[in-house]
């Protein structure tokens, strides 16, 4: 089992979501343009990272790092299922134990920067290779985490992968440094992901990317509304008469 409980013991979510599909905010200042109302659609599962969720509420969440990053409304948050590293479970947020979180799953990671056995490892992905050494990034994270999970529907949005004097979408700053930092991480990512792409798509996994003027491009581009439209759920039907008797139907 990749997932945990506080506790130690397995949760067995592995594969929860079999074949379903979902849509991974990330934080690039593209984020602004989105309607809210847009993505939210029966059928779309969402996954927000890092401080993003404060503002873009999603259903599943991903962090890596020291957990005061973050924003307590997240933590507290019992809407929102929330992934992060097994040894942060001990940390304390806003006075409270990590571990008494609400909904809170827990993980191994791994280095590995192989892309034929990325998506095979027993604990969760996060790296990519950056000369003889490696980046690691919550993107492909959260990546791995979604297809850990089960889904095999993916699209993307706010990944600029262009980071600019506005880093994020939601309040932040950002050095000079840190952004040249980014933009070099960007570049590493996007060369790995088009090595990871047809690694996924073997595995069955459609991966898109729905944002506008992005600096990702490994993925196929694909128009939001298209998407969201061809995977969510239509809940147009009447549930009039729905109570009443109806034949039985055997399935052979």
């Amino acid at each position: 089992m990749i997932f945990l409980r506080h506790t130690m013991k397995p949760a067995n979510i592995d594969g929860i979501y079999k074949n379903q599909s979902a849509l991974l905010i990330c934080n690039g200042p593209s984020v602004n343009t989105l309607d809210p109302c847009q993505i939210d659609r029966p059928g779309i599962i969402t996954m927000g990272v890092n401080n993003g969720a404060h503002i873009v509420r999603p259903h599943l969440w991903c962090s890596q790092d020291e957990p005061q990053k973050f924003m307590p409304s997240i933590w507290q948050d019992p809407r929102i299922m929330k992934f992060t590293r097994r040894c942060r479970r001990k940390d304390i947020v806003d006075g409270k134990l990590l571990a008494n979180a609400p909904a809170m799953f827990y993980h191994k990671l791994n280095s590995g920067v192989n892309p034929a056995t990325w998506l095979d490892q027993k604990s969760i992905s996060w790296a990519a290779p950056s000369g003889d050494k490696h980046r690691v990034t919550i993107f492909l994270c959260a990546l791995c985490v979604l297809y850990k999970l089960g889904f095999r529907q993916i699209a993307i949005v706010g990944a600029d992968f262009k980071m600019t004097e506005t880093p994020y979408f939601f309040s932040e700053h950002k050095s000079r440094d840190g952004i040249r930092s980014n933009n070099e991480l960007f570049r590493i990512i996007n060369d790995f992901c088009y090595k990871l792409r047809p690694e996924l798509e073997n595995r069955g996994v459609s991966v898109v990317n729905c944002t506008p003027n992005s600096g990702l491009t490994a993925f196929q581009k694909e128009d939001l509304e298209d998407w969201l439209s061809r995977w969510s759920i239509d809940i147009s039907g009447s549930t009039y008469g729905m109570y009443e008797n109806k034949p039985k139907i055997s399935v052979k």
